[in-house]
């Protein structure tokens, strides 16, 4: 034990600074922008979004817990995902130190392969992005890690009781802190099943299996009991077949692309850059690094190719559905499975025999990634859309009346957190829902969209190009705004973008398709929702920031 002091010193200071490291830049200036004032709204109040709750149900309660106890300042909230990416940075040492020691069995060199993947996972710009923001994938990464901790003890023949019980409990963390990753766990589970009957020890396992398919239930009575439980608004997202290539930058290299939508033709960029020397090595080289350590260390060791077939099929997954489906992945969904191709890398890495080889790819990567974090473009300092303080000091500022009617962007209360409204909250999505459509699509367009999800923008075409605004339309946005109240239009150009000249030169163009359907239609609804109520109201000004405009009608 004397002799691995000092390599548990050097994880310490590992931990510490990486620890550092995310807290530099933690408190934004504008608060939390869309995604992360959401979930601080249904940690407000569960029943409000019940079925975005039950999707991340542990996470959720963790979460109101947390601001319970220590307060709801920005710092703070966003500072609970910084302490479960250290947790996190701790686990991946110990998966990789038991990674390394089931074909080595020697204790320290299992230590320092653990402090290999620690130290990767502390300079890798994905981790510490998302260790910034206030939202589940740090607790999810935790997860993840404990998840295949016990999974890999389970598969011994003789896992103890306690073992299984820890295992037992990690899956239930992993299901039900993201039910997302009920793929993950269900290829894990497939796995482990074959090995077992491979081993002859089903009968073995037998009965552990069937107390492990409890853990489902809970699951199963959402499926039943929720309509549409895991589908997604997956209309704001663009998608093509270069997806892979923006997923293997951002997990391996230290220049994330895409943190908010996808980057479509990606190839195209590639092949473009390929001779520029920045992205040779800050994208590259790192990259083909990673992959080739991940592949080495599955060609060495049989429980790396057990876990590398798992984050391969789970990848695959998020490939083939959008084939058949509305599904469209961002890179973030399947960011879950990047620790485990860390520790895959560490091991892959500490495994070559060449000693000034591996110290020489090690010393490449933990520089290259260290060094970018200091760039105006790294992890640290990448701009998100501005949060809602902004918008709230921006209408003290202008001395906006707080007892209007408000219409806000998607959600009522989203300004809750910086602001008081005093009159009525409405959103402008309330024009997205049923008895709204009918108001400006055909019966043929509505049950098209019901029908055919795979080609929405047929039916949406003839709505985005029509300037003519139906007298259904008008009666529904009187009703439903009291256009007899002074009212206060709050329009988020990162999510109406257009205005209904560009929307029909999209919809007419070859590349319609390319484009986010959301965006186009939030933007069109909100173009033809200001003209009725500049038709409605005598008079009105109008508040012009970077992000925002703002409407007060009298």
């Amino acid at each position: 034990m004397k002799n691995n002091i000092k390599y548990y010193i050097f994880l310490v200071l590992i931990i510490i600074f990486g620890f550092a490291i995310r807290l530099i830049n933690l408190d934004k200036n504008g608060g939390l922008w869309y995604d992360e004032i959401t979930i601080y709204s249904i940690s407000q109040n569960f029943s409000g979004d019940l079925k975005r709750f039950l999707q991340f149900p542990i996470y959720y309660v963790f979460y109101k817990f947390w601001i319970c106890i220590l307060g709801n300042s920005d710092f703070v909230i966003r500072l609970m995902s910084v302490i479960f990416d250290i947790l996190s940075l701790f686990m991946t040492f110990i998966l990789t130190k038991n990674i390394y020691k089931i074909f080595s069995n020697d204790e320290i060199q299992s230590i320092k392969a653990g402090l290999v993947s620690s130290s990767l996972y502390a300079v890798n710009s994905s981790f510490i992005y998302y260790a910034q923001e206030a939202k589940f994938y740090s607790f999810t990464f935790f997860a993840v890690l404990l998840f295949f901790i016990f999974w890999i003890k389970f598969l011994d023949k003789n896992c103890s009781k306690i073992n299984f019980v820890l295992f037992y409990l990690s899956t239930l963390i992993l299901l039900y802190s993201n039910t997302c990753q009920i793929v993950l766990i269900m290829f894990a589970f497939i796995l482990m099943t074959v090995l077992f009957v491979k081993r002859n020890i089903i009968k073995q396992k037998l009965s552990y299996l069937m107390i492990l398919s409890t853990v489902f239930i809970p699951l199963i009575i959402f499926l039943i009991r929720i309509k549409g439980y895991f589908t997604g608004n997956f209309d704001a997202v663009v998608f093509d077949n270069s997806f892979t290539l923006s997923v293997f930058q951002n997990y391996f290299s230290p220049i994330l692309i895409g943190v908010q939508n996808n980057v479509l033709n990606y190839q195209k960029f590639l092949i473009k850059h390929l001779l520029d020397i920045k992205y040779l090595v800050y994208v590259l080289i790192p990259v083909i690094i990673s992959i080739f350590g991940i592949l080495y260390s599955v060609k060495k060791s049989v429980i790396c190719r057990y876990l590398f077939l798992i984050c391969s099929l789970y990848l695959v997954f998020h490939l083939i559905l959008p084939l058949f489906s509305s599904y469209k992945p961002l890179v973030r969904y399947t960011l879950f499975v990047l620790p485990i191709f860390i520790s895959l890398l560490a091991v892959g890495l500490k495994v070559l025999t060449n000693k000034y080889l591996k110290r020489c790819l090690f010393a490449v990567l933990i520089f290259i990634n260290a060094f970018c974090l200091i760039l105006p473009s790294s992890a640290l300092f990448i701009q998100r859309p501005d949060g809602y303080k902004t918008l709230a000091d921006f209408l003290k500022v202008n001395n906006i009346p707080n007892n209007a009617n408000f219409i806000l962007p998607i959600r009522e209360n989203l300004l809750d957190k910086y602001y008081k409204i005093r009159g009525e909250k409405l959103s402008l999505y309330i024009l997205n829902s049923d008895a709204a459509q009918k108001t400006y699509l055909t019966n043929d367009e509505i049950n098209g969209l019901k029908n055919d999800n795979g080609n929405k923008q047929i039916y949406y075409k003839r709505f985005l190009t029509n300037d003519k605004i139906s007298e259904e339309f008008i009666k529904f946005v009187d009703e439903k705004f009291s256009v007899n109240k002074p009212i206060v239009l709050i329009t988020d150009k990162s999510i109406c973008v257009f205005n209904n000249q560009q929307i029909s030169q999209i919809v007419q163009s070859s590349h319609y398709s390319n484009y986010a359907l959301q965006f186009l239609r939030l933007s069109k609804l909100n173009n033809d929702l200001l003209k009725v109520l500049k038709l409605r109201f005598k008079r009105y000004d109008v508040y012009n920031s970077d992000m925002w405009d703002v409407y007060v009608f009298y």
